[in-house]
Order: structure tokens, then C-alpha cells, then sequence
């Protein structure tokens, strides 16, 4: 349970960065206000799609291995946006961060949900 918390944690600060994001890339890049929005986008659609998907891939696959797989290219694509100079590098990998959360966050609702209930 303490896991699933964690993961649940991790993917709340994802979705809450892209706020804080586009004002330090408007200043770093030097990107316009429509070009905020695609990058605010480029997280929220694909964890939009990939939401739909998660929970018959973890029931196939089991939970516990597509949290770890998306916990660890989350990391990876976390560490590329940190270090991109480019603005379209930087969509691509926020893109790819928001399939990763999308995929744990039915998955360890589930696990923390059946876990909780196997202790009472």
C-alpha cells in the first residue's frame, strides 16, 4: 500500500509540473503562449488515451510490473526534460511522461484499492 501511495505521489507532482513548467520554458526558450499550451497538451492527451488502456494492460500483463516499467521510463523521460534544449524534444519526452503516468495511475489505484481491502 505504502508502494501504490508513493506512486500515486509521484504522479500527482507530474501532473501539477506542467503549470510551473511553461513559465520557466517561456523564459528559457523563449516560447509563445500558444506554444505553452501545446506543451501543456502534449502531457494531458496522450495520459488522456492512455488512461483507457492502462487497466487491460496491468489485468494482462499484472500490476506490479507495469507500475515498475512506467515508474522507470517516467525517471528516464524526467531526466531527458530536465536536460533538453530543444522545445520539440521537450514535447516529445512530456508526451512520453504523460503515457507513463497515465498507465500507473489506474493500475496502483487498483493495487492500493485490493490491498486495503486484504487487511480489513
Amino acid at each position: 500500500m505504502v508502494f501504490s501511495g508513493m506512486v500515486i505521489f509521484a504522479d500527482v507532482i507530474e501532473i501539477y509540473l506542467p503549470g510551473v513548467i511553461t513559465q520557466a520554458v517561456s523564459c528559457e526558450l523563449g516560447v509563445t503562449e500558444f506554444q505553452e499550451g501545446v506543451l501543456g497538451f502534449a502531457m494531458y492527451g496522450p495520459m488522456a488515451i492512455i488512461t483507457i488502456i492502462g487497466g487491460p494492460v496491468s489485468n494482462r500483463f499484472g500490476r506490479r510490473t507495469v507500475i515498475m516499467i512506467s515508474l522507470i521510463t517516467s525517471v528516464v523521460f524526467t531526466v531527458v526534460c530536465a536536460v533538453v534544449h530543444n522545445y520539440y524534444t521537450l514535447i516529445l519526452s512530456r508526451g512520453l511522461i504523460g503515457m507513463t503516468v497515465a498507465s500507473t495511475s489506474p493500475t496502483s489505484g487498483c493495487s492500493s484499492e485490493k490491498t486495503s481491502h486484504h487487511q480489513l
